[in-house]
């Protein structure tokens, strides 16, 4: 299946860029499962320590190829995907794009603005569109005679303006909105890229690793010496108490895939994360999967038992 040389091309920008002194991310995702990566040092977590499963990563009834996240800061990131271009060919490898979409709300206040609907209606119509997994319900759900809120569709039957805003809302939801760069994915092709696939242009990319970089660098350059490193090969989060704490309250705004969503806060704070584990647990339970078979309350309910059994 090729997973050798998928391997070994990962392992050979990874390598890249700690020899280069570029801010790597430890891993994370499916591939903290693989022992393989991580005694080629693509990733820097033990899955047997931490009892990660490899079948995440790969198994016999998973439909994709598995993938490899790795994190970059942003102005090393341009450095790696300059080396993986000239090392491939430039004609070879491209950054994936995304679709920002419009949604139900956003089209919403839209439409509605230049319908000359008042501000006031369409944010308290916005407010009844209840949010599932992050994404709010569809304009057509909301108007059928088992609308999730009743209030709503009784304004769409009776205001004929705001009837007319809504059916013209529904004819674009869904459309892209705009095109951005995907945070972290790259493709390299066997064969020139413009040939099978369309191609644009953009800059985009995770700000985590830089932010991180960027604040050890203006420490040291305050005290004019290098009193402050960070390693992530050489980071202790077993013994990190206040961190946890901070993770406890809530306290997520800038910190990577915790502060995606109000949903993500709540979670955290019920959950009180106060390991390493946890906060893996946390990551894996917040799927579409474990979040419709309603895992987080059976897991905090275990997570409470055993404190107190402590």
């Amino acid at each position: 299946m090729g997973f050798s040389t998928y391997f070994l091309v990962v392992w050979d920008y990874i390598n890249f860029a700690r020899k280069s002194i570029i801010p790597v991310g430890p891993g994370r995702g499916s591939a903290a499962g693989s022992l393989v990566a991580y005694a080629l040092g693509i990733t820097n977590i033990d899955p047997i320590e931490h009892g990660l499963i490899f079948e995440r990563f790969l198994n016999p009834s998973r439909n994709s190829m598995p993938d490899i996240d790795t994190d970059f800061s942003i102005d090393g990131r341009e450095m790696v995907i300059e080396y993986v271009s000239m090392r491939y060919g430039h004609e070879n490898v491209a950054q994936i794009a995304t679709f920002n979409k419009l949604s139900s709300k956003a089209i919403l206040k839209d439409m509605g603005k230049s319908g000359q609907v008042s501000a006031s209606l369409l944010e308290k119509l916005s407010g009844m569109i209840p949010i599932t997994r992050g994404k709010p319900a569809s304009l057509n759900l909301m108007i059928v005679e088992d609308s999730p809120s009743m209030e709503f569709r009784q304004n769409y039957l009776m205001n004929s303006i705001l009837k007319s805003v809504i059916d013209k809302s529904i004819k674009f939801e869904g459309m892209v909105k705009t095109t951005a760069v995907h945070a972290a994915g790259i493709v390299i092709s066997s064969v020139k890229l413009d040939g099978i696939v369309p191609l644009c242009r953009g800059q985009k990319g995770l700000k985590n690793l830089s932010m991180i970089e960027t604040v050890v660098n203006l420490v040291n350059h305050k005290y004019r010496n290098s009193i402050l490193t960070i390693d992530s090969d050489c980071l202790k989060p077993h013994f990190d108490l206040p961190t946890y704490g901070l993770l406890a309250r809530g306290d997520l705004e800038g910190i990577f895939q915790f502060d995606a969503s109000y949903g993500m806060k709540d979670v955290v704070s019920e959950i009180r994360p106060n390991s390493i584990q946890d906060i893996s647990s946390i990551l894996a339970l917040y799927r579409p999967g474990p979040l419709d078979a309603g895992l987080i309350p059976k897991f905090v309910t275990g997570k409470r038992e055993e404190f107190a059994a402590i």
